[in-house]
């Protein structure tokens, strides 16, 4: 289970482990009580932060799915890899004058 750190630090006490779905909103639900505003406010915060990333990979991927040339050369990618056409970082680095 994936836990924000905000959800990690109050569920430090959990006596219950692993951790049981509604155990742990119970839990929350009562820690949640105990905070302040600006305690809250953090926690809606890094949930809004994460939901952003999240939307930012979903936005990446949907562009790349929408590239056909790029999804060609993904293909044909992971075809060279599956038949051994692949050389070393080293290899690549003295083919191209690096080394």
């Amino acid at each position: 289970m994936f836990l924000m750190p905000c959800e990690e630090k109050f569920l430090s006490g959990c006596p219950q482990k692993p951790y049981r779905k509604s155990y742990i909103c119970d839990y929350i639900e009562k820690k949640i009580k105990m905070m302040t505003e600006k305690d809250v406010a953090k926690v809606v915060i890094e949930a809004f932060e994460r939901m952003s990333k999240e939307m930012e990979s979903v936005i990446e991927t949907l562009e790349i799915m929408g590239d056909e040339e790029a999804i060609k050369s993904i293909e044909e990618g992971l075809k060279d890899v599956e038949e051994g056409n692949i050389i070393t970082f080293d290899d690549f680095l003295k083919k191209h004058g690096y080394k």
